[in-house]
């Protein structure tokens, strides 16, 4: 589950097919199977929202340095995570 911060809001998601490194410093989150999920994202003056039918904000972040980094924060239920682990997981796996 990740929570993320709209406004005075916390919308909560459930990311589905993901890998998921709770030691990781940062995680990465796809734009293109955001993009398979019917999710649009609009990159603007140094800020992205991530948009459902054009209009509706589930979540914003904001460029530091090269990434963007969103207003939220992942829950630890790693039980129910797929935690990485030292499987032979691929570049696909990760994007």
């Amino acid at each position: 589950l990740l929570d993320c911060k709209v406004g005075n809001k916390t919308i909560t998601h459930r990311l589905k097919e993901t890998l998921y490194a709770p030691n990781a410093i940062n995680n990465l989150i796809s734009i293109s199977r955001l993009d398979d999920a019917g999710m649009e994202a609009k990159f603007r003056k140094g800020q992205v929202q991530f948009l459902r039918n054009h209009s509706e904000v589930l979540a914003i972040g904001k460029k530091i340095n090269r990434l963007y980094l969103m207003n939220g924060r992942a829950r630890d239920i790693s039980e129910q995570s797929n935690v990485a682990d030292e499987s032979q997981n691929t570049w696909d796996s990760w994007h």
